[in-house]
């Protein structure tokens, strides 16, 4: 929360029921990793797809976070 973002819903579904580490990240980092999403309460969970020349194709991780989150969702809203 120290970046700015805000504690919302999502993020705060999401990070109760994953294991999850908080971290300022660079541009250079970002393009190193595996996988890459945002939260939203409007939208749920974001995968990024592409940043700049990196392509991200490995988003298993992420599909199963998505797939929890509306699962939680339709269960719980």
């Amino acid at each position: 929360l120290e970046t700015g973002c805000l504690a919302g819903i999502t993020r705060s579904i999401v990070s109760e029921n994953f294991s999850v580490t908080e971290m300022r990240l660079g541009l250079d980092e970002l393009e190193n990793a595996d996988g890459v999403f945002l939260t939203s309460a409007g939208i749920g969970i974001a995968k990024v797809k592409m940043l700049n020349e990196k392509v991200y194709d490995s988003l298993e991780k992420i599909s199963q976070i998505e797939n929890f989150f509306q699962r939680f969702v339709g269960e719980n809203y």
